[in-house]
């Protein structure tokens, strides 16, 4: 199993993810050790989902090849081409986090992951500011769990949403739900959300790859963020889930720090 475990000094499990090791382990004995298994929970964007029906030019939806996590086995490939891993995509569209914590045990649990990615927080945020503590709510019962089974657990905070209405959205409740979700963006809602899930990872032990952290760094340096949104709404581009891939790249084998 990825990680190992520690006690700290208030007597709790601290989580230590040890992925890397496994992938070496792996590799140098093939025999011995079982393919690692990775699992991501979350919504349409784990899931695969990019652009929507309504869009200018746009004829699909799901691309499993160009999601996040396709293109991180692709890169965990490229460094250990002998270790095969097994990808479970437990995303779902249109999901939340109680959702998450719903099926938790049956989407994830009962496989006993070497490493779950828990990636939630854009329909969640759309129920505005008096949701945030169902959010914080569900994501503990994940945490919480995860931590009781001993399995190795990493929360992914996701993109940024839409700041603007884009002129490329033809279908009219597509010009409105960017209305209300630019408006949850910019009015900073969506920021709370993402401090909650920092706060609540924090509380558990568990590491955060913090995506979101560097969209808004992209936004504050002028980056058009919607431009990065293969609906202009709420699913990034390609290129965008290699950012996601990329981030849990690094985090996986040079930074995941149990918070603090």
């Amino acid at each position: 199993m990825g990680f190992a475990g520690r006690m700290d000094l208030k007597g709790g499990f601290v989580m230590e993810i040890k992925l890397a090791e496994e992938f070496a382990a792996k590799a140098a004995d093939g025999f011995s050790r079982p393919p690692l298994k990775l699992a991501f929970l979350g919504d349409s964007v784990t899931q695969g989902c990019f652009e929507s029906e309504g869009v200018l030019g746009v004829s699909h939806g799901c691309d499993f090849e160009q999601v996040y996590h396709a293109q991180l086995k692709r890169l965990l490939g490229a460094m250990y081409p002998t270790v095969p891993v097994t990808v479970i995509n437990a995303g779902i569209g249109g999901d939340n986090s109680a959702g998450c914590a719903a099926r938790l045990e049956r989407d994830v649990l009962g496989a006993r992951p070497d490493l779950t990615v828990v990636c939630v927080g854009l329909n969640d945020a759309c129920g505005g500011r008096e949701k945030i503590s169902v959010y914080e709510d569900a994501l503990a019962g994940i945490f919480e769990r995860m931590n009781a089974e001993r399995l190795p657990c990493m929360f992914m905070t996701p993109n940024m949403m839409c700041t603007r209405v884009s002129g490329l959205l033809v279908e009219k409740w597509l010009r409105d739900t960017a209305a209300a979700v630019s408006e949850l963006q910019n009015d900073g809602t969506m920021d709370l959300y993402m401090d909650a899930a920092r706060r609540t990872a924090a509380a558990y032990r568990i590491p955060v790859c913090d995506c979101y952290a560097r969209w808004k760094k992209l936004a504050e340096a002028g980056t058009d963020t919607t431009n990065l949104l293969s609906n202009f709404i709420n699913h990034p581009t390609p290129g965008m889930h290699g950012l996601f891939a990329m981030s849990l790249l690094q985090n996986i084998f040079f930074r995941a720090d149990i918070p603090a």
